[in-house]
């Protein structure tokens, strides 16, 4: 009898068929996901936070001339009295806190349609409008340029001098 090789071409091709319908790809999610990374208070009341981030779009940042706030944080503070809450300052408007938006500008991280993670910081000025303010919060999130809303993070309780 004589071997054929037809036949273990044919057999080895169909392990290869069952074995890569095994493997799932790991799809990403278009939506943009941040997670809380760190944040430094510097002097004159300025603080740099860092965000971690991931986005499977690849759609998060602009280029550097376009001036689209995509990053938004909100500012609490821990109440002076009881019973200490983290309170929005509000300026007789009824508003939630102040409502800040930064311009994320990263001409190297321009990935449309292709997934990308990294960090990123944005510098916070005047972190401590009043002087009896020790401790304050952020409530942050992204919009992509598909309009696409990120998760939305807490920073942990930041103490300030």
């Amino acid at each position: 009898m004589k071997f054929n090789h037809s036949y273990v071409i044919l057999i080895i091709g169909c392990m290869g068929i069952m074995f890569s319908s095994c493997l799932k790809v790991a799809k990403k999610s278009i939506v943009p996901t941040i997670s809380f990374k760190s944040i430094t208070l510097n002097k004159n009341k300025t603080a740099t936070l860092v965000i971690s981030f991931s986005d499977g779009g690849g759609n998060l940042f602009s280029p550097s001339n376009d001036t689209t706030r995509r990053l938004w944080a909100n500012y609490y503070y821990k109440d002076t009295l009881p019973p200490y809450n983290y309170r929005a300052i509000c300026f007789g408007t009824g508003t939630d806190s102040i409502k800040t938006g930064y311009i994320i500008n990263k001409d190297g991280l321009l990935f449309d349609n292709a997934p990308v993670s990294g960090e990123f910081s944005i510098n916070i000025t005047d972190y401590k409008p009043f002087s009896n303010i020790k401790s304050i919060k952020y409530v942050i999130y992204l919009i992509d340029k598909n309009n696409q809303k990120s998760n939305v993070i807490v920073t942990p309780a930041i103490t300030v001098p």
